[in-house]
């Protein structure tokens, strides 16, 4: 009886076709498939994502398989906008240009955030199904065109000096490419990077660190009738720019460990490997390949210290020697990204009276907690951000 049934079954059932959008096939398995496999449980039904033909295939009973498009369509129903950023570019950039950047990058804003991206007719289209998830959307990829260097708007993590500590003028120096696919963020993941490595000096392969550091000016306005500058230097041009007129504000110095990566050249064969360029090259050479905006694209990448730097920083706890865990997250003013024009749900206040570039402006919100021992969080602290300075020092000399 059973079986005369499931005979039936299969002689009544039908597989139609439908013709879909490639917005549409991204949003409805852009949550790993659970949308997909509920509305099959729900309707007995089985379908099949046919990518390439643009086109979904739904088989079942006929009536289980129209109940099963009803609830297809009920799900996508899709807002959607278009952005233009020819104003925002940089002179001389095109909307190509813009496009050849940030392809390699799209996939995973699309996929952190459930909103299909496309382009054309030097435009941007955001496809979703959320003006939330649109607005998450929008906001990734405003940062990455922001960090990109393409747009009137400077990269969150853009240095303001970078000087390197060498031996000598013409110490010999070399990239070496690096790629952190797990640690690096999405704006870089997505290409090959390469640090800066002196070379041993064959005259003197045993001495790893001379007794006088010279920091060498790479990058940034340094007034200075030298190339050449002190630690006593460097920290003058770090209270320059730091120090405040008014007396009631807090400065928050921090040092970070890590590497100043070079995006790496574009090769068809290996591009996380391709190093900006193979020669060795001097301190000079470097300067003027920085100085070269349209190939030199850098950023911090923040590594682990050794444990040589970090053994003789270790706090002295009063807590049962039980070191304190933290969790510390970072807004930022939109107004320093690209403008996308956010959606919204709803109407957003109108601006105060002063502007972004007003000195009391706060350009940045750093929020800390404490990890408790249940794992609850507690509030430490939360700073404001008005002004800021950053000096990237290339350790070459040991």
């Amino acid at each position: 009886m059973i079986q005369q049934a499931e005979l039936k079954r299969k002689r009544d059932a039908v597989a139609i076709y439908f013709k879909t959008t490639k917005p549409e096939l991204f949003l409805f398995i852009s949550d790993e498939g659970v949308t997909l496999r509920n509305i099959e449980q729900a309707n007995d039904v089985h379908i099949s994502i046919m990518v390439d033909e643009g086109q979904y295939v739904v088989e079942g009973l006929p009536q289980n398989v129209a109940k099963a498009q009803q609830e297809i369509k009920k799900n996508l129903k899709l807002i959607q906008e278009d952005v233009s950023l020819s104003s925002q570019l940089k002179q001389g950039v095109t909307f190509e240009d813009v496009v050849a950047r940030v392809m390699p990058i799209i996939p995973n804003v699309s996929k952190q955030s459930g909103t299909y991206i496309s382009t054309s007719n030097d435009k941007f289209t955001f496809t979703s199904l959320s003006y939330q998830s649109m607005d998450q959307a929008k906001l990734l990829m405003a940062q990455a065109l922001s960090e990109l260097d393409i747009t009137k708007k400077s990269s969150l993590g853009a240095a303001d000096y970078t000087f390197a500590n060498v031996t000598q003028l013409h110490q010999q120096l070399e990239f070496v490419p690096v790629h952190d696919s797990q640690a690096m963020s999405l704006t870089s993941k997505p290409f090959g990077w390469s640090r800066v490595r002196a070379l041993p000096d064959k005259n003197n392969p045993h001495i790893s660190s001379p007794g006088q550091l010279s920091f060498y000016n790479i990058l940034g306005n340094w007034s200075s009738n030298q190339n050449a500058a002190s630690g006593t230097d460097i920290k003058a041009l770090l209270k320059q720019h730091i120090g405040s007129e008014d007396s009631d504000s807090n400065v928050h110095l921090e040092a970070r460990f890590g590497a100043v990566l070079y995006e790496n050249l574009k090769s068809k064969t290996s591009p996380m490997l391709t190093a900006p360029q193979n020669t060795i090259f001097d301190a000079q050479a470097l300067q003027k390949y920085t100085a070269n905006t349209s190939r030199s694209r850098r950023i911090f990448f923040g590594m682990q210290p050794p444990s040589n730097i970090t053994a003789p920083l270790l706090p002295v706890t009063s807590d049962h020697g039980i070191h304190r865990r933290s969790v510390v997250l970072e807004y930022v003013n939109r107004n320093d990204l690209v403008n996308l024009e956010m959606a919204s749900l709803y109407t957003p206040p109108p601006p105060p009276p002063s502007s972004n570039n007003d000195a009391n402006a706060l350009h940045r919100v750093r929020v800390e907690f404490l990890v408790q021992e249940d794992g609850s969080l507690l509030l430490e602290k939360a700073e404001g951000e008005r002004k800021r300075a950053t000096i990237d020092l290339i350790a070459l000399a040991g």
